[in-house]
């Protein structure tokens, strides 16, 4: 297949452009001719297809001449870029359109192409009572999102949560497409555990660090581990879980800008991995830790349900800071449970959740677009 694959901003190496960049890598690897078109990308994203001889159509050296765009929203000016990109794509000859990540939607309606739009999510900012803070200033985007998504051909969905997400805010049936783990890379290394917890995201109120800090200030000091966190963040967050932390009496280390090589070896040290994220989507890092043979402590919710079996390759609890301590404390002092629960863990996502398996499903979606057309 003849593929433009489509992401409007791959400036960060957070979990959905990691899942974006793997399931464009994998179908270069099966076959595929793919050209990749953003309005900016890192110079990480480039190399990355430069190495796999994937063409890229960026605007990110492009500057705006058109002075009338300063002024208006970030809404308009988003969307005359994915414009511009939109006319370069139909310019060329493809068999389909792989339009990835919330903010890429608005280019749908704009491809005469067949359209697969993933959908790691719906914009949470703009649909979740709780999260919105400006509603009126987000009126344009969910109209054009709405109406963008309707237009796709076909739309997936990370997990079989977000596909009922996605009913309820556009109305549409998708199909679920798991992501998946490198299992080459994600694996169990001959090293020393150490006495710490690891919570993994951006620093950011939906990912729920700081119900973790609580949770370990309820574990009796003698037998509470340390607590590294890996995500970027601005400082004021970085402040407000130090502050938190300290007055919990938990030893917190943030690490920030990690590659894969150090985050395997995190995975490997830490005795346990924690996942309380707010409705998470589906959730890389709980996989991860899993296919490195660390077992999950994860909220009960969102599409950790999915990949987590409670009991048998982590536990899940109640969004309750004491039940999610016990768990903790109980894996901490029953490291042959651990144990065990890392070898399923390790067995459930070589079953079920490896990029091969993701971008076999992904191939088999996007050809049954190319033969309704």
């Amino acid at each position: 297949m003849k593929i433009a694959a489509v992401h409007s901003r791959l400036d960060q190496l957070r979990g959905a452009e990691r899942a974006f960049l793997n399931m464009i890598l994998y179908l270069k690897d099966r076959g595929h001719e793919i050209d990749l078109y953003t309005i900016k990308a890192s110079e990480y994203f480039l190399k990355k297809f430069k190495e796999k001889n994937i063409g890229v159509y960026d605007l990110q050296k492009e500057k705006n001449k058109n002075p009338i765009l300063s002024l208006i929203n970030l809404y308009s000016f988003h969307l005359y870029y994915l414009i511009k990109l939109s006319r370069e794509i139909n310019k060329r000859n493809y068999d389909l359109i792989f339009v990835h990540h919330f903010l890429t939607s608005p280019i749908i309606p704009f491809l005469k192409y067949p359209c697969v739009y993933y959908c790691q999510e719906p914009v949470r900012m703009v649909y979740e009572v709780n999260l919105a803070r400006v509603k009126l200033a987000h009126l344009p985007y969910s109209y054009i999102d709405k109406f963008s998504v309707k237009k796709a051909d076909l739309v997936l969905a990370n997990s079989d949560y977000t596909r009922e997400y996605i009913y309820r805010v556009y109305g549409i049936f998708s199909i679920t497409n798991y992501l998946g783990v490198d299992t080459n890379l994600f694996r169990k290394i001959e090293i020393e555990k150490e006495n710490f917890i690891l919570s993994i995201g951006v620093l950011h109120p939906v990912k729920a660090h700081d119900f973790v800090i609580r949770a370990l200030g309820t574990i009796p000091k003698q037998k509470r581990p340390k607590l590294v966190l890996v995500g970027n963040g601005p400082e004021k967050n970085k402040n407000y879980l130090r502050t938190l932390a300290s007055k919990c009496d938990v030893t917190l280390e943030i690490k920030e800008n990690i590659d894969d090589i150090e985050l395997v070896y995190l995975y490997n040290k830490a005795k346990v991995t924690t996942a309380a994220h707010m409705m998470e989507p589906f959730g890389l890092t709980a996989i991860e830790s899993m296919a490195c043979e660390t077992p999950v402590v994860a909220v009960r919710e969102g599409g950790f349900r999915e990949s987590v079996v409670d009991g048998v390759t982590g536990l899940l609890t109640e969004r309750d800071e004491k039940e999610f301590a016990e768990a903790i404390k109980y894996l901490l002092e029953n490291p042959e449970v651990t144990e065990i629960m890392g070898r399923k863990g390790r067995e459930r996502v070589e079953k079920y959740f490896t990029w091969e398996k993701c971008v076999e499903n992904l191939e088999k979606n996007l050809r049954k677009i190319i033969g309704k057309s």
